[in-house]
């Protein structure tokens, strides 16, 4: 059995999305932009443990649906995204090692 170390941040995240609609960002995929998709909330992903199959995920934008378009969460020096709410300050996660662990991967 195994158990990942970290989670990815991007707009799939339930708690990511509103974090950031918090701070006034909308989060829509490219093809709800242009009305290909309806609007929705439901990408079938809460966790950020899955992989987007379909290459349209969820993006963060500003009021304008012009910038930044990005399909992360978290970034270190995007002046633009900061805006909106993303942010570089990480998720710590803390592992206690027991008896039956053999190996850490990382």
């Amino acid at each position: 059995k195994f158990s990942p170390l970290s989670n990815d941040q991007t707009p799939f995240r339930k708690d990511e999305r509103d974090r950031l609609r918090g701070q006034g960002a909308q989060i829509m995929t490219l093809d709800q932009i242009e009305g290909n998709e309806p609007l929705h909330d439901n990408w079938g992903a809460e966790t950020g443990e899955e992989i987007d199959e379909v290459g349209d995920p969820p993006r963060v934008w500003d009021n304008t649906l012009e910038r930044p378009g990005c399909a992360f969460t978290r970034s270190i020096g995007d002046s633009v995204a900061e805006k909106v709410g993303v942010f570089a300050e990480p998720e710590i996660l803390t592992w206690k090692i027991g008896e039956k662990d053999r190996l850490a991967i990382i």
